[in-house]
């Protein structure tokens, strides 16, 4: 009760108004809270370099609903996410969102086309060299490896605007 306060306020006025709070919230307990425990006992005995990333880059207006079409699986194809139910909100990122960037190249935008090109880069450097930026000039980013004496080092990709 006092944790669903803290992200959405008082429950009499919760509403869909409180979405985006509720699914952060559903995100840190459910998700979020799992990862960081992971990350916590794996680096303690890790013996290579791990890295971690926050996907914030959404679909831009571009194309408005290219990725986001995603119901093919259950017969149709309507824009929403994984569960057709859910309400669309512009801007929020889902887990997963970031494999469209890998398959759907002829129908990506400008700007998604070098989100896109951007994390096949890194991928493919990783699995080439065991680093996702091994030249920090090519994207002009540095990717830092996870430590055990900080977890919560991630590289959050997001467009430079």
């Amino acid at each position: 009760k006092f944790i669903l306060y803290e992200y959405c306020g008082p429950l009499e006025e919760l509403g869909m108004n409180h979405f985006e709070n509720f699914t952060k919230m559903c995100s840190d307990s459910f998700f979020w809270y799992g990862v960081h425990h992971f990350l916590d006992l794996h680096t303690q005995h890790a013996t290579g370099n791990n890295f971690y990333y926050r996907m914030k880059y959404s679909v831009s207006s571009e194309f408005p609903g290219t990725l986001v079409k995603r119901c093919s699986v259950l017969g149709e194809t309507s824009i929403g996410t994984w569960a057709p139910h859910v309400p669309y909100i512009k801007g929020v990122v889902s887990h997963g969102d970031e494999i469209h960037y890998q398959w759907t190249h002829d129908k990506l935008g400008v700007e998604d086309s070098e989100m896109s090109l951007a994390i096949t880069t890194m991928w493919t450097n990783f699995v080439k060299v065991g680093h996702p930026t091994p030249d920090p000039e090519d994207l002009g980013v540095t990717w830092e490896p996870l430590t055990k004496d900080d977890i919560r080092q991630w590289l959050m990709m997001a467009m430079k605007h």
